[in-house]
């Protein structure tokens, strides 16, 4: 490889670089490609049109001034006649050069055009396929071989100097273009080209052939199309708007249908141009056939342009639809003007060719190409500029279609742009109590400062929470159940199940995605659940799926405290629509059915998602007898309780206070004088200080231990060397760790001795009495119940397994777009925490969790609840569960594109699946009771569904 080929390598990687990284950004960011694209794709075309305007001007009348579309007023329906106008034009323009080639349809005084357009009518009437084809075939075979020296050489060399040997070739290219209809190109309708022979010799220094013995290659195009649109030797193309995929001007069968016959014909004339541009290698010709092509292109006036001309005079009626007085359309005199140009041009190009060769054949006795192999790719390189000029002019009415409205809002519209449009129009559509309200809870007790923040937000947006529908039931207090509601519960482990109350929350969530964001099951997470607590505060958090109609099942936990933020990455998977898993299996035996449908049944009841929060202040002043609010201002006592539960996991009744009185019955009780709220706090506070005492002597002893087994291990022996004293203090060290740290709780006594303590002084130890810490509970509740909110159902306990099962249903009834997909919420592998070393820390620390580490978040949480339950007998009261169902509505193109392109109003759609959703949540059979009563949707569901 020299210098010169490794500058051009180096600059072809340096190019397909710089393309796919414009491609990975495009794919990213659909829309702004699709707007860059659109405006350069105008300024292009109205460069290519100022380019020509003089030459159309000079053809229809120096006085007149039509322009780009773009820049005349006109209305959506003259967007609809332009397209039909430039197809049209391109169908005409089309056959000129087909005349060209040898196809006559005009010429009345011609036999053979008569013939042809006769033949045109019987075959469109017969619906017969009618085809182009060109066939080329070359030979190459052995002629002589001869003995040659050079003349330079001659003068130069002796006598004895060896000839040369020359080997001569006869290279002989066949060809014929042809008409025919069916499928056998024998069936030769109309010869375009009759088969031509052209020979030279080739003359080779080696007895290898140059060229392969024979080779044959057949290019063929169909022109039903053009023969269907072609209606008595006059364009007839029409674009059916009735159609249920004509969406706009550019989007429709029609049309579609119009690029794709042109873009094969495009295709077409490059392979006949390849066939004769690789002669020019054969015969080492310096004048390439792209020489020709490209040196004349510009000199065509192909009429297919979008031209309006701001006029109120009556230009006619258009070649594709009638005008009215004030249509911007060129007249169809006007377009046969420019055709009639069209026409002239290509006769004199075509003159101009023949003398051209014939002043080559002066020069050159054998040629493979001459005049008429010339015309041919020319005519196609002027067949591929009305292709092309075509596909540009109808692209140009979407781009313009994209700018104006663009220019209407002001401001280049994106995925998340719309996602703020729809919270402020369910705002106006749904009523105050059944709007959707942002997935934001604060974690606090009634009349209390919160403790803390829950929220599921846009990842790209932390102050964006989602919206969902919200239907909110409340779970007494109480310690059995009257109202027949199920009391949920979640096993800590295998022995030990916890029940919860407090507050449950049934949520709808509805998501929108279009074609630029990630794909539906893409691993990209676009929400976060957010956990946030403030300072001094605290509460464990679970998430999980409902199992069951009591059950939920916790696969995260973790404790959230001082200032901790816990953000957890959400991955979205969607399953298939109800009518996609209905069509998919409609074909499969009963057998394969039965094993979908369970599968499916499983997939969706994944699709509830829990989350719950468990209060920790309250729940340890129930699991302590401490009165209600008593650890609200004891800051160091919560954080102490905290640290012997979750790091040294000491039993509760250890620390919790209890009345000795409660042996007494209900009189003994009544006459006795009580312990103040203020005594209770300080009995548990002493309790807690002498176990921290406690835990400080077993450490102290543990370290003396730890050392004298260092001492051991290094060979420390008595003054007698025997060794027996540190021998006896290893033995004693491995038992002490053997017993533990809960062995010491016999030195409890011994510590009161030395504090000078009375036993009468202190807290009792024993097992709190079940009648008193009933009592207090049975206040508290009654506080809490005083101050629930009443908006919540008091109905019974709703089956959450149950509410998939009744969207799937609901969804395949009402959607009938097909494309809302439920979709299953899943956390991530990989969390972030942000934490602050201690109080005064400006600094937080960002770390992040990965399995391992979210495991141990978990046990440590399920420690403090199996201390905060005493192992599941004592019943959580202080709990929020919160259940999301998702479903996600899939647009296939982006947002422009949707709006533009498919002419669908998002909006609409989306608003449809809201209501479907919102029924569902919110267990309505008429969703005009949600709407509020100022809305009118556009497409309201169906009552009693």
């Amino acid at each position: 490889m020299n210098m010169n080929q490794r500058r051009w390598l180096s600059a072809a990687v340096v190019v397909t670089v710089v393309v796919l990284t414009s491609l990975s950004v495009a794919v990213t960011d659909g829309s702004r490609l699709y707007k860059a694209y659109g405006a350069a794709h105008i300024a292009d075309l109205e460069w290519k049109i100022d380019r020509s305007m003089d030459q159309i001007k000079r053809v229809l009348d120096t006085t007149r001034s039509p322009q780009f579309a773009g820049q005349v007023p006109h209305t959506y329906n003259d967007k609809y006649a332009l397209a039909q106008s430039l197809t049209n034009t391109a169908v005409a323009a089309t056959w000129n050069v087909l005349q060209h080639l040898g196809l006559s349809l005009d010429n009345n005084d011609d036999n053979d055009a008569r013939a042809d357009g006769k033949k045109m009518k019987q075959i469109q009437e017969e619906g017969r396929a009618v085809s182009m084809l060109l066939r080329a075939t070359k030979k190459c075979s052995f002629a002589k071989k001869t003995q040659t020296i050079p003349a330079f050489l001659w003068s130069l060399l002796t006598l004895t100097t060896p000839a040369i040997a020359e080997y001569h070739w006869d290279f002989t290219f066949e060809y014929e273009l042809f008409l025919y209809h069916g499928s056998d190109s024998r069936d030769v309708w109309k010869s375009l080209r009759a088969p031509t022979t052209r020979r030279i010799e080739i003359i080779t220094y080696s007895d290898e052939t140059p060229h392969p013995a024979f080779s044959e290659e057949e290019h063929q195009v169909t022109l039903d199309w053009l023969f269907n649109n072609t209606m008595d030797r006059v364009p007839s193309f029409e674009i059916d708007r009735t159609h249920n995929d004509c969406h706009t001007p550019r989007r429709n069968q029609d049309v579609d249908s119009a690029l794709e016959f042109f873009g094969k014909l495009s295709q077409w004339t490059q392979q006949v141009e390849g066939v004769f541009d690789r002669l020019n290698f054969v015969q080492q010709s310096k004048q390439r056939v792209t020489d020709w092509k490209y040196s004349h292109r510009n000199d065509f006036v192909a009429p297919v342009w979008p031209l309006f001309e701001a006029s109120t005079r009556n230009n006619g009626s258009s070649a594709s639809a009638s005008t009215s007085t004030s249509s911007p359309l060129l007249s169809c005199d006007d377009i046969g003007l420019l055709l009639a140009e069209q026409v002239r041009v290509i006769n004199a190009k075509l003159q101009d060719l023949t003398k051209s060769f014939s002043h080559q054949d002066k020069h050159q006795s054998a040629r493979l190409i001459g005049p008429k192999e010339a015309a041919i790719v020319m005519l196609g390189s002027h067949l591929e500029s009305i292709s092309s000029q075509l596909r540009d002019s109808v692209d140009s009415i979407e781009a313009m279609l994209t700018q104006q409205l663009i220019a209407a809002i002001g401001k280049e519209l994106t995925a998340e742009d719309f996602d703020e449009y729809m919270v402020y129009h369910n705002r106006k559509m749904f009523k105050a109590e059944f709007a959707p309200q942002p997935f934001s809870y604060a974690v606090r007790r009634p009349d209390h400062y919160p403790e803390g923040v829950l929220s599921i937000e846009a990842q790209d947006n932390a102050d964006r929470p989602v919206h969902t529908f919200v239907s909110k039931q409340n779970v007494p207090r109480t310690p059995t159940d009257e109202a027949g509601r199920t009391v949920m519960k979640f096993a800590l482990n295998a022995a030990t199940s916890v029940e919860f109350g407090g507050d449950r929350y049934l949520h709808g969530l509805v998501m929108h995605r279009f074609s630029s964001q990630s794909s539906g099951n893409d691993p990209k997470p676009v929400k976060n659940l957010v956990a946030r607590a403030r300072q001094f505060s605290s509460f464990v958090l679970m998430i999980g799926r409902i199992a069951s109609a009591d059950v939920f099942q916790p696969t995260h936990a973790m404790i959230v405290r001082n200032k901790d933020e816990f953000s957890i990455p959400l991955m979205l998977e969607q399953i298939p629509t109800p009518k996609e898993f209905a069509d998919a299996i409609a074909s499969l035996s009963p057998e394969q059915q039965r094993f979908a449908r369970a599968f499916r049944s499983m997939q969706l009841e994944s699709t509830l998602f829990g989350v719950c929060v468990v209060q920790i202040k309250p729940q340890l002043e129930l699991l302590l007898n401490m009165p209600s609010d008593s650890l609200t201002k004891e800051i160091e006592l919560t954080e102490d309780l905290l640290e012997l539960f979750i790091k040294y996991q000491i039993p509760s009744d250890l620390l919790s206070y209890a009345d000795d009185n409660s042996n007494d019955n209900n009189d003994a009780i009544n006459n006795t004088t009580t312990i103040s709220q203020q005594g209770k706090v300080d009995a548990v506070r002493e309790q807690v200080a002498a176990m921290k005492k406690m835990l400080s002597a077993a450490r102290e002893r543990e370290l003396k231990d730890r050392k004298a087994q260092r001492e051991y291990e290094v060979g420390r022996v008595d003054e007698d060397g025997s060794g027996a004293n540190a021998r006896m203090m290893h033995r004693m060290q491995k038992q002490a760790v053997a017993r533990g740290v809960m062995n010491s709780f016999h030195m409890l006594a011994d510590m009161r001795q030395e504090e000078s303590l009375s036993p009468d002084q202190l807290p009792s130890l024993t097992e709190p009495q079940q009648p008193q810490a009933q009592q207090q509970q049975q206040q508290q509740q009654q506080q809490q119940q005083q101050q629930t909110d009443g908006s919540g159902t008091n109905g019974r306990q709703l089956d959450y397994t149950k509410v998939p099962a009744l969207l799937d249903s609901r969804l395949l009834a009402l959607d009938t777009n097909n494309a809302v997909r439920p979709t299953i919420i899943k956390p991530s592998k990989q969390w972030t925490k942000t934490s602050y070393a201690s109080l005064l820390s400006k600094a937080a620390d960002m770390v992040t969790l990965d399995e391992d580490a979210q495991r141990t978040h978990r046990s440590e949480a399920f420690d403090l609840l199996d201390a905060l339950s005493r192992s599941g007998v004592l019943r959580l009261d202080y709990v929020a569960l919160h259940v999301v169902i998702a479903a996600t509505h899939n647009f296939d193109e982006t947002l422009i594109d949707t709006v533009i392109q498919q002419n669908v109003n998002p909006i609409e759609k989306v608003e449809r699946s809201m209501l479907i959703v919102g029924t569902t949540i919110h267990q309505s059979s008429d969703s005009s009771q949600l709407i509020s009563p100022t809305f009118t949707p556009s497409q309201p569901l169906p009552v009693d569904f």
